[in-house]
């Protein structure tokens, strides 16, 4: 490979890089761009049938000879030759010309003699004798590629949107299946949920009721420690739940900074693409996408430091005041726990027995009090019952006498309303 560099710099003279009458059949685009960029490159009398996609890398070029070749295809991106000033295409087999062509606005001299052209690029081309037939042939090709790539820009947005409608379409169908497969599974899942609720609840009244008896017969035994067990689940019951509040609470945290982080990186990705998301806008924003993020994430990991450096000797300042003040809080607060156990402790546990005794006695006392009233009152809702019963036969006897009563006097006062509204308008 030096060595075919080294041949190959030994024909640059003057920006000038003589390679025709060398046989090639692939242009060495490689060690081409290895030497001293060379604005004038003579490819003509070679074996060249086609041209390397990289071809167009040397955007350095102002006269480039291909002449006397076997193209019958340019590279697609051509186009990106724009300082090329000067271009001989004469004698290959060229039939047409890449879109890209309209971009090179400094072409002033074109020969597309001797090829194969078609009849429209042919008629624009033109017999380029002299060289104001190539001027000419140069301005007319680049107007014509110019249409030619905006037709075909617009047959490709109607075909876009074209594909986006019909895309559109079979989105619609195919949301439109999957709601009526969601509706219908959920139907069933809500017909299950509410089997399997009213098993749970059915079960856990069960439980419930039983819980309650053996509570009722644990309290009738032993007061006390029946008290301390209901204390403890209760205690264990708001855990529990406090614990599911905060499993669910960082559930919807995370679920929340993933679509945050979905739509933020949807969003990236329709700015640096233009709206355009096809695969190509894609790929080629990716890359420039993640050199400004690596950017902006080493310019806030600079302004961070800095922040920090900035900060350092407040933050070390405060940090040994927070010490201090906590070690002085736990010393305060050690004395002041010791002094209420020493001095309040005894006063308390005297006054938990104390309660506790009371509280016993107070629910034997009461239990004696209902069995003593109970007699009096099953014989009062005997007598509330009996009185009840009496009232209800006066009602059924004297209630319709009353109600037809009522109903003839409501008749008399309408008619005597009537009439004097009669009276009245006369």
């Amino acid at each position: 490979m030096p060595s075919k560099t080294n041949n190959l710099r030994d024909k640059l003279e003057e920006n000038q890089l003589d390679l025709s009458l060398m046989q090639f059949t692939e242009v060495p685009v490689k060690e081409i761009s290895e030497l001293p960029k060379g604005t004038h490159l003579d490819l003509s009398n070679n074996l060249l049938t086609w041209l390397p996609e990289n071809f167009p890398t040397m955007t350095y070029l102002i006269h480039l000879d291909l002449s006397k070749n076997q193209l019958s295809d340019l590279p697609e991106y051509f186009g990106q030759l724009t300082n090329l000033r000067h271009l001989d295409l004469y004698s290959n087999q060229l039939t047409k010309l890449p879109p890209s062509f309209s971009q090179l606005k400094s072409l002033k001299w074109l020969d597309l003699k001797n090829n194969p052209l078609h009849e429209n690029l042919a008629k624009a081309a033109g017999p380029c004798i002299t060289p104001s037939d190539c001027a000419t042939c140069a301005k007319q090709v680049v107007v014509l590629m110019k249409n030619i790539q905006s037709t075909q820009e617009r047959e490709r947005q109607k075909q876009l949107m074209h594909e986006r409608k019909l895309e559109e379409e079979r989105k619609q169908l195919a949301e439109l299946e999957r709601d009526k497969i969601r509706a219908a599974k959920k139907a069933a899942k809500e017909k299950r949920r509410q089997e399997a609720l009213e098993r749970e609840e059915v079960a856990r009244k069960e439980e419930e009721l039983a819980a309650m008896n053996a509570m009722r017969h644990e309290m009738e035994q032993n007061p006390q420690g029946s008290s301390a067990k209901i204390n403890g689940d209760l205690d264990n019951s708001e855990a529990k739940t406090k614990k599911t509040g905060c499993l669910w609470t960082l559930w919807i945290l995370l679920v929340t900074v993933f679509f945050l982080s979905v739509g933020f990186g949807a969003s990236l990705i329709w700015i640096y693409t233009g709206g355009h998301l096809d695969q190509r806008s894609i790929e080629r924003a990716l890359p420039i996408i993640q050199r400004d993020v690596d950017v902006k994430m080493a310019e806030l990991s600079l302004k961070a430091s800095q922040l920090m450096e900035q900060t350092r000797p407040y933050t070390k300042k405060l940090q040994e005041n927070s010490e201090w003040l906590w070690e002085d809080f736990k010393r305060r607060n050690d004395i002041v726990a010791h002094k209420i156990n020493l001095h309040l402790g005894p006063y308390f546990c005297a006054s938990k027995v104390a309660f506790l005794q009371y509280w016993k006695l107070a629910q034997t006392q009461a239990g004696r009090a209902w069995a003593s009233a109970k007699p009096f009152w099953n014989q009062f809702l005997a007598v509330m019952a009996s009185y009840v019963k009496i009232a209800w036969t006066w009602l059924e006897t004297n209630l319709p006498v009353y109600v037809d009563f009522l109903y003839h006097k409501s008749i008399e006062v309408a008619d005597v309303i009537q009439s004097f509204v009669n009276n009245l308008i006369k």
